[in-house]
């Protein structure tokens, strides 16, 4: 998973996203530690908060193979990483307030854990629906 998260980081640095890509990676690795992400069947929603992100972002992967055991105990397919600056616009803190209230739905969880491209992109572009 380290190397998983180090890769991450290594190409939203490159795009301007984020500062360091050991501190989130430690970062990333530490929440694993403290409590699985595995919010669905083959779905981790990763997050982060603080000074090394520069943009609110959320970023969808669908792994070419699976992590096994991703948290000691569930494979992971797809992996939605959700980062936040330390100060965030209310904008971006509005968007993912209605998107983790989408996702308290099972067939949203579903989707994003086992759907098409098509059905990821429209739940993360479609705004309070």
């Amino acid at each position: 998973m380290h190397a998983l998260f180090v890769c991450i980081c290594r190409h939203l640095q490159s795009k301007g996203i984020i500062r360091s890509v050991d501190l989130l990676a430690k970062e990333l690795l530490a929440r694993e530690v403290s409590g699985s992400t595995v919010i669905a069947d083959h779905l981790a929603n990763p997050h982060a908060q603080g000074p090394f992100v520069d943009e609110c972002v959320l970023f969808y992967l669908r792994l070419s193979r699976p992590v096994p055991k991703w948290d000691g105990l569930h494979e992971v397919s797809r992996v939605l990483l959700t980062l936040i600056p330390q100060n965030p616009s209310m904008e971006d803190l509005q968007y993912l307030r209605d998107l983790y209230r989408r996702m308290g739905g099972e067939r949203v969880l579903d989707l994003l854990g086992t759907g098409s491209i098509t059905d990821v992109r429209q739940i993360l572009t479609t705004e309070g629906k």
